[in-house]
């Protein structure tokens, strides 16, 4: 079983009936963050006669969805739920417009609620199961989902994390994503379902999937020690420019987080190894030269210098140590230094792409285009 129970008021499925689809979909999506960690990311607490419920929203500050753990209501398990006891369960009452905020909740009795199994819970649109479709046999299959932010793109991913280790075919998938935080929620969530919907325990399910964040891959693939956060270092790098002339920082020296950016993202972030073929041929080279780096990002040659020789530096540096091990690890798999884990994988998923640097995102192709190059005929996703 799940580590928390969802028990449903009746009068739930009437409240999310009035909402919009992407609201009735966020308010799903909402039951299986609480069935899987007991919390969502956004909550807001009441006062008054509601105390103790908990809301959270499922679209925007109009509508509400109502919740509270069982062991702070007024109900008692009464024989039921007696293997994990009510502080291992929710009651999920409905979804109310924030008007009705302060009109007090008519909790009933546990009569009125029912068991909702987590992993029979679908928040997806129809374009967000699609990509779970089985890839076809003896290809290599390669999907983008795009979307704006809170479009549910994480989601989608989730769930085909969830449907691929459902098909028996499926072996080993790893999933990397950007945070911490991201990839705890991952585990909560990839867990809760696998328990729910086999009822066996989740060190099953690690000996078939990994969850890391994309630096602790990265850390392990080099040996090279990097924050595990993306911007951990962003402290230390805002203490260093403190340090430096003003007079050699230029219009720079007032924007300290945007130079950390501009750095990472659009100079190591671009510099690529000697040995990759593909920015050889699309690039022209392994990085960007000045002239052209300033043309692109629309800047005026004395600001480009700056950031541009600054850059430099750092490559020889202890900042930005996430973009030089990623450069490292990127040369080594072009190199044919893969790592042995790697002839194992059948799947890989990778999450929060938009946040990655463009190097970054092509050590994930390059793991990809290595494993699809020794898989042969098998599948892979």
């Amino acid at each position: 079983m799940p580590a928390f129970h969802l028990l449903q008021h009746k009068s739930f499925i009437q409240s999310l009936a009035v909402l919009p689809p992407t609201a009735q979909r966020k308010a799903i999506w909402a039951q299986v963050q609480l069935g899987a960690s007991g919390r969502t990311p956004v909550v807001k607490g009441t006062m008054g006669r509601n105390a103790r419920w908990r809301r959270t929203p499922v679209q925007g500050n109009h509508y509400y969805l109502w919740w509270i753990p069982q062991s702070e209501s007024a109900l008692n398990a009464n024989g039921r739920d007696t293997q994990n006891g009510a502080r291992n369960t929710i009651l999920v009452h409905s979804v109310r417009h924030h008007d009705f905020t302060d009109q007090p909740v008519n909790l009933g009795t546990l009569d009125d609620y029912t068991p909702v199994p987590i992993d029979t819970l679908d928040p997806r649109f129809e374009e967000q199961r699609a990509i779970s479709r089985p890839p076809t046999p003896g290809t290599v299959d390669v999907a983008t989902i795009k979307g704006l932010p809170g479009s549910g793109k994480t989601i989608a991913l989730l769930y085909l994390l969830r449907d691929l280790l459902a098909r028996d075919e499926t072996g080993r998938v790893l999933y990397v994503t950007y945070t911490a935080r991201l990839k705890r929620a991952a585990q909560d969530f990839v867990e809760a379902q696998y328990i729910a919907r086999t009822g066996n325990p989740p060190e099953q399910l690690r000996e078939r999937l990994r969850i890391v964040t994309l630096n602790e891959l990265v850390s392990e693939l080099t040996g090279l020690s990097i924050y595990l956060e993306p911007f951990g270092e962003l402290r230390e790098f805002q203490a260093f420019i403190d340090r430096q002339n003003p007079a050699d920082l230029g219009p720079w020296r007032a924007y300290p987080r945007t130079l950390f950016t501009e750095i990472r993202a659009h100079l190591l972030g671009r510099d690529f190894p000697a040995n990759y073929d593909w920015a050889q041929d699309n690039l022209g080279g392994s990085g960007l030269d000045l002239l052209t780096y300033a043309e692109e990002r629309g800047l005026e040659l004395d600001e480009a210098e700056i950031a541009f020789d600054l850059a430099k530096r750092m490559r020889r540096t202890r900042y930005f140590r996430d973009q030089t091990a990623a450069r490292l690890a990127l040369a080594d798999l072009s190199a044919g230094k893969a790592p042995q884990w790697l002839s194992g994988l059948d799947a890989l998923v990778v999450d929060e792409v938009q946040d990655l640097t463009l190097i970054q995102i092509a050590l994930m192709a390059e793991l990809l285009r290595v494993r699809a190059r020794e898989a042969g005929d098998r599948n892979l996703t």
